[in-house]
């Protein structure tokens, strides 16, 4: 039987220098389920939280990669949270304690022009999570809102 890990954290990413005062956070709880693997990576299991605060939106959570991210998605735009890896059975570490602002480095328009530094210019946060292992995992349903992905 596999093991399901509970991520608990939060990340943000700011405005650019034109807007340093503007940023967006999400504040996360999920569990990944090593014994419900999905392109050789574990699935989301149970019900996520997640808050968020700023003008981007409201975020939920919308993938996993085997590209080492799980993915928080609002109308207007993707911040991934970035892993060392998902693909071993656990514990999952967050990398280099950084969040992601996907889409807006291709996109100087509306809520993305605050964010925005220049064209495919990433725009990094900080992220940091806590990562509990559930010592007698029961079983959990797959949430249906997230998908795996094996890449971009």
């Amino acid at each position: 039987m596999g093991m399901i890990y509970e991520v608990i954290g939060t990340l943000s990413v700011s405005g650019n220098s034109s807007h340093p005062g503007i940023g967006q956070s999400i504040n996360y709880s999920f569990k990944l389920d090593y014994s419900q693997l999905e392109f050789g990576f574990p699935t989301i299991v149970g019900t996520p939280i997640v808050t968020s605060f700023g003008p981007l939106g409201v975020f939920s959570l919308g993938n996993v990669s085997s590209q080492g991210y799980v993915g928080f998605f609002s109308p207007v735009a993707e911040i991934d949270l970035l892993f060392q890896s998902l693909m071993s059975p656990g514990p999952p570490v967050v990398g280099s304690g950084q969040a992601w602002l996907f889409n807006c480095s291709h996109d100087p328009t509306g809520v993305c022009a605050l964010f925005y530094l220049g064209p495919g210019k990433n725009i990094y946060g900080p992220a940091c999570a806590s990562v509990y292992a559930d010592p007698e995992p029961e079983p959990l349903a797959r949430w249906p809102s997230a998908r795996n992905i094996p890449s971009r």
